[in-house]
């Protein structure tokens, strides 16, 4: 990923993706503290075809990470009325080729701190306070690659209807959203 000094490695973003801009931006920035060194962003037709001998961070582009082999997943139908509950992402390395991909454009910036946290041991605590463990900064390795964040949000309705066995059981009394 970086040896020699040098970047192996860029970054695209799907042109006209401003959350997964603000992703690739937030990746250039820590990987810039991280190893001072800049690595570029360009944007790329969401329709551009990658491989896995791309060396490349792919921010956005869920069709060529479907036609690799690797589709997005469907998030949990909470309600039962075939909405799809944002959150969900897939941080995945294919040979060379890191994919970046989410069912909704609010995750993008969330999949690409687990990017960094799986590559760099990056921890983000608030505005100005992070820390990352990295051995060396000037020779780094891609490590393997396989994040797939699902939200469990079956919590949001926690009441006597999910469990007939309970009654009387009021999951807001316990501090949990039920949803309604």
């Amino acid at each position: 990923f970086f040896e020699n000094n040098k970047h192996n490695y860029r970054i695209a973003y799907a042109s006209g993706n401003t959350e997964a801009q603000k992703a690739a931006n937030r990746i250039k920035t820590e990987i810039q503290n991280i190893t001072g060194r800049t690595i570029s962003v360009v944007a790329a037709a969401a329709t551009n075809s990658y491989t896995a001998s791309s060396s490349m961070i792919l921010i956005g582009f869920n069709n060529a990470l479907g036609d690799l082999g690797y589709p997005i997943p469907d998030a949990y139908d909470v309600n039962g009325d075939n909405t799809k509950d944002i959150g969900l992402y897939v941080v995945r390395g294919i040979g060379k080729a890191i994919f970046i991909s989410t069912n909704h454009e609010t995750s993008y910036v969330p999949a690409a701190l687990d990017f960094l946290n799986a590559m760099f041991g990056y921890e983000y605590f608030g505005i100005d306070s992070s820390t990352y463990k990295v051995d060396n900064p000037k020779k780094i390795d891609l490590v393997p690659l396989s994040i797939v964040n699902t939200p469990a949000c079956l919590y949001r309705k926690l009441d006597a209807y999910d469990s007939p066995t309970i009654t009387g059981f009021d999951g807001g009394e316990l501090g949990y959203n039920e949803g309604f």
